[in-house]
C-alpha cells in the first residue's frame, strides 16, 4: 500500500541461445554509438555477457521514459574461474548517437560499485567509489537513480553514492546497459547482468524500497 505504482518502461530478463548477440534476440536492444563491441546471451540463457574486448559494449533499450526522473535496476553476478576481471552496470538518459549517458560500473578489479557520466565518449567518475565484493554466483540488486541534478547508486536499500547539481545531462534519454571483459574466450561467464527494469519515478521498485525505510 501507499505510493503510486508506475509499470516499468523497459525491461528484459535476457532470455535466449548463449553467445547470440543481444540485439538479435531482443529488438529494443541497440548499441549505442561509438561504442563497437558486443553484449550476448550469458553461458545460462537468462543473462547478458561480453566477450573480452578493448572498448565497452554499450546497448540502449528503446523504451521511453515519461521525464528524465527515473530509476534503472539490475542485477549483478560475478562468477570466479578466470582471470578476467569485469565491469558492468546500467545506463540511463542516454542521448541516441551521442555516446552520452550517466552509468554505473560494478568493477571487480578494485570490488567498486562506481558513478560515472560520459559525455561524447569520455568517461568521468563523479563522487567516490563504493565498496563492494560480489560473493561467487551470488545476485546483487542495484539501482541508478536519476532526479533532477541529483544522481545516485543504490545497493538494495542503501544508498551507495550520491551526486548534487550535476547537471551535464539533463534530456530523459533512453536506459540500457553497459559492460566490459565479462567473458573469457573458453570459459564461462565471469560477469552476468540479469532482470534489468527501469521505472519512472513513484514506481513500484522505489515505493517498495520507500516503504522499507520508512521514508516517502
Amino acid at each position: 500500500t501507499g505510493g503510486v505504482r508506475v509499470m516499468s518502461f523497459a525491461s528484459s530478463t535476457f532470455t535466449g541461445s548463449a553467445g547470440t548477440e543481444l540485439a538479435s534476440v531482443d529488438s529494443n536492444f541497440s548499441k549505442q554509438s561509438g561504442f563497437s563491441s558486443d553484449i550476448a546471451i550469458g553461458a545460462n540463457g537468462a543473462s547478458a555477457t561480453t566477450i573480452a574486448a578493448v572498448s565497452y559494449a554499450v546497448y540502449q533499450h528503446s523504451g521511453t521514459p515519461a521525464s528524465a526522473d527515473y530509476s534503472v535496476f539490475s542485477d549483478l553476478t560475478w562468477l570466479s574461474g578466470s582471470s578476467v576481471s569485469p565491469q558492468m552496470g546500467v545506463i540511463g538518459r542516454a542521448a541516441a548517437g551521442a555516446g552520452t549517458f550517466y552509468c554505473t560500473l560494478y568493477v571487480k578489479a578494485s570490488n567498486q560499485l562506481r558513478l560515472y557520466k560520459c559525455v561524447a565518449g569520455t568517461f568521468t567518475q563523479l563522487g567516490s567509489g563504493y565498496s563492494l565484493t560480489l560473493s561467487n554466483g551470488v545476485a546483487q540488486n542495484h539501482e541508478l537513480r536519476m532526479s533532477g541534478s541529483t544522481i545516485s547508486v543504490y545497493v538494495g536499500v542503501t544508498q551507495a553514492v550520491q551526486v548534487t547539481s550535476e547537471t551535464s545531462i539533463t534530456a530523459a534519454g533512453k536506459s540500457g546497459i553497459i559492460m566490459f571483459t565479462s567473458r573469457e574466450v573458453g570459459v564461462q561467464d565471469t560477469g552476468r547482468i540479469s532482470s534489468f527494469n527501469a521505472e519512472d519515478a513513484g514506481g513500484a521498485a522505489t515505493v517498495k524500497r520507500s516503504l522499507l525505510l520508512g521514508v516517502g
